[in-house]
């Protein structure tokens, strides 16, 4: 997992290459990194905790490909760029809009297949 705060307000991280087998991005992991743009979550994250891109003001896309829901933390992507999507695997696509906190980014939410 990647522990709360590690990349917490590193303002010049523009990428990162998360490991295949990462399941839990903790609180605040990537609060206020003003420079990523975007980030693709590998399919065995299960858990994203409160604030983890929190003030991430670039951030314009995010790309989740598991095959199952991760629970949500809150305020996970507040106060992000007001042009995020999230791209999910279409088959989740409504499970996604209505899940417990994933619900309030339900606008930002797009199928995967529209990349």
């Amino acid at each position: 997992s990647i522990e709360i705060g590690v990349f917490s307000a590193n303002y010049s991280l523009k990428e990162v290459k998360l490991p295949a087998s990462l399941v839990s991005i903790g609180n605040a992991a990537f609060a206020g990194c003003l420079a990523l743009k975007s980030i693709t979550l590998p399919a065995a994250v299960t858990e994203i905790k409160d604030s983890a891109f929190d003030a991430c003001k670039s951030l314009r896309k995010v790309v989740l490909t598991g095959s199952s829901i991760p629970v949500l933390g809150i305020y996970v992507f507040r106060d992000c760029n007001q042009s995020l999507r999230i791209f999910v695997p279409d088959r989740l696509l409504d499970g996604y809009r209505s899940a417990t906190n994933w619900s309030e980014y339900a606008n930002n939410i797009c199928p995967v297949s529209a990349l």
